[in-house]
């Protein structure tokens, strides 16, 4: 019984050509096709990735843009006002009624300063106190309405000799003298001008 052999035809293929060029025509020139490494689906023909720097750079810019665009809508709104280290109240204002660097007026925060007894005088049942604002960077001087001594309250800058006149604006409850810039300055309040007592220097 004789077996029949299969003979594979010579066009698929000669021996030791590679396998990716089974099945190739060779251009007419005689040149060989350029096979480089597959490109993605999402480089289209020409197309190059930009620099990881190049990017990084535009993701900046895009964001100063937006914070410069976050702060002219802040300075535009009623009421709201940006600190910075050149916001100073001015001498002789009211402190019940001058916006500080955060908006609000310089009373909103006012404390006495620590040790209170320190900064304040006293006379029976009455106290004169020196008050201070971190908003506004200012002192000034209040007492109760009734305090008898209260139009002598002066508010006094010993830098450059600030003193403020004579008490008092008045609210409901409060009297106060008007306040004095005290950023990088010591201020005190006293009675009398000459002053016959005083409080220590802030």
């Amino acid at each position: 019984m004789r077996r029949k052999v299969l003979v594979v035809p010579a066009t698929v293929g000669s021996i030791g050509q590679p396998p990716e060029t089974v099945g190739a025509q060779a251009p007419e020139d005689g040149r060989q096709f350029a096979r480089g490494p597959p490109r993605l689906p999402s480089e289209p023909m020409g197309s190059k990735r930009r620099p990881a720097r190049e990017e990084h750079r535009m993701r900046r810019k895009a964001f100063a843009a937006i914070a410069t665009a976050a702060i002219v809508v802040l300075m535009m709104m009623p009421g709201t006002a940006l600190a910075t280290h050149n916001n100073r109240i001015p001498d002789f204002s009211d402190p019940n009624s001058t916006r500080g660097p955060n908006g609000n007026n310089c009373s909103a925060d006012a404390i006495t300063p620590s040790p209170a007894s320190s900064y304040t005088m006293t006379y029976g049942d009455y106290a004169y106190r020196l008050r201070y604002s971190a908003n506004c960077r200012s002192v000034w001087g209040r007492s109760l309405n009734s305090a008898p001594r209260r139009s002598a309250m002066h508010t006094h800058r010993h830098s450059d000799g600030a003193l403020t006149g004579s008490c008092c604006i008045t609210g409901d409850t409060y009297a106060w003298t008007r306040q004095l810039d005290d950023a990088g300055h010591l201020s005190n309040l006293h009675l009398g001008n000459p002053a016959y007592d005083s409080t220590a220097l802030f």
